[in-house]
C-alpha cells in the first residue's frame, strides 16, 4: 500500500489497515492513493464523531462477539458495518465484512498484548505527532481534511485518534515485529517488493488464523 493510502487507512478511525481489505478494493474503483472513489469522507467523519461521544465504560450487554480471549463490542461492530454500507456494500455483505474485520482486529490486539506489546502515553503522543506531520504532506490530504471537517474542531478529531491508538498501536507493534522477522527469514529469496507482497499475504492469513482460533460466538 502506498504511503498516502497507509495514512488514510490509519486515519479512518476504526481498524486502521484492516478496513482497507481486499473485499473493498475489489468492489470499488480506486485512485492512486488507494481510496475508494465516490466514498463520502465527510459523512464518515460525522459517523466517527458520533462514535467519539459513545460511553467508554461498557458492560457485558454491550458485547456482540466473544472469543476465547478477545471480545468485540456491539458499538465497534456497528461502526465498521456503517463504513462498509457507506462504501457501497449491501446489508448482508456489510454484515459479513464487519464481523470479519472486528474479530480479526480484536484477535490481533489480544495477541499483541500477550506478546508484551503495550503502549505508553508518550508513544501515543509521538504517533499523533507523526500522523499530523504525514497529513501535511499526504497526496490525499483533501480527502483526509474532509473527514476532519466533520468534527467540531481539528483538536476533537485528534482526541478521537488518541483514544483509538490504545488498541491500534499494540497491533502496529505486532505487525512491525512480524514484518521484520519475515524479511530477515526471506531476505535471500528475492527483491524487497516481492517479499513485501508475500508478507501482506502472510499477514492476511495470520489474522484469519488468529480469529479462527478465537472461535468467536455472537452473543446478542
Amino acid at each position: 500500500m502506498k504511503r498516502a493510502g497507509l495514512i488514510f487507512a490509519l486515519l479512518l478511525g476504526t481498524l486502521g489497515l484492516i478496513l482497507f481489505s481486499k473485499h473493498i478494493e475489489a468492489e470499488n474503483t480506486t485512485g492512486d492513493t488507494g481510496n475508494p472513489r465516490g466514498f463520502d469522507y465527510y459523512a464518515w467523519g460525522s459517523i466517527l464523531y458520533d462514535d467519539m461521544n459513545r460511553p467508554q465504560v461498557l458492560g457485558t450487554a454491550d458485547i456482540y462477539f466473544t472469543g476465547n480471549r478477545a471480545k468485540v463490542t456491539a458499538q465497534d461492530y456497528e461502526l465498521v458495518k456503517k463504513f462498509y454500507l457507506l462504501a457501497g456494500l449491501g446489508e448482508a455483505e456489510a454484515d459479513s465484512a464487519a464481523a470479519k474485520d472486528t474479530q480479526q482486529r480484536m484477535a490481533l490486539y489480544e495477541e499483541a498484548v500477550s506478546r508484551g506489546y503495550t503502549v505508553t502515553e508518550q508513544e501515543i503522543q509521538e504517533k499523533l505527532a507523526e500522523l499530523k506531520e504525514d497529513v501535511e504532506t499526504a497526496s490525499n490530504q483533501d480527502t483526509i481534511l474532509e473527514m476532519i471537517a466533520a468534527f467540531p474542531s481539528e483538536a476533537a478529531f485528534w482526541d478521537y485518534q488518541k483514544y483509538l491508538l490504545h488498541v491500534s498501536l499494540p497491533i502496529m507493534k505486532l505487525n512491525h515485529a512480524l514484518e521484520a522477522d519475515y524479511f530477515r527469514s526471506h531476505e535471500a529469496e528475492g527483491q524487497d517488493f516481492d517479499i513485501q507482497e508475500e508478507y501482506i499475504a502472510y499477514f492476511e492469513q495470520f489474522k484469519a488464523d488468529l480469529a479462527a482460533r478465537e472461535n468467536f460466538q455472537q452473543v446478542k
